[in-house]
């Protein structure tokens, strides 16, 4: 699965054993209230103005943020997963997050869009 935008949507490949969860291949374990069924070997398709940025203590997927690009309404930070993988998250111009700072990443309700890994075909999620 390829979409158009810029930046570009994050996918994340996993395992959805159980409805409700994503086991990421990196090790974390992802809520996903949307995933109501088992499916099997999937990706996750987040747009970066899904993911809402929180407590790195708390939270079960956290990053550490390697660059915060300033763009004038947005800003965009870049993180490297601490389970593996890299995601861009979509945040105010204001945020007071800084580089090298541990934050939780959250999906935003609505925000997750679920393919089968082999087909590449949309899930219902």
């Amino acid at each position: 699965a390829g979409f158009i935008g810029s930046p570009r949507m994050n996918f994340l490949k996993g395992t959805a054993r159980q409805p409700g969860s994503l086991e990421l291949d990196h090790g974390a374990s992802l809520p996903l209230a949307e995933l109501r069924q088992p499916a099997g070997e999937v990706v996750l398709g987040v747009r970066p103005d899904g993911f809402a940025v929180g407590d790195g203590a708390t939270a079960p997927v956290r990053g550490k943020v390697v660059l915060n690009e300033y763009l004038g309404r947005e800003s965009y930070l870049h993180l490297e997963l601490e389970a593996g993988g890299r995601v861009v998250v979509e945040v105010a111009p204001d945020n007071p997050v800084r580089l090298d700072e541990i934050v939780g990443l959250e999906l935003k309700p609505r925000a997750a869009h679920l393919f089968d890994a082999a087909s590449e075909q949309r899930l219902a999620a």
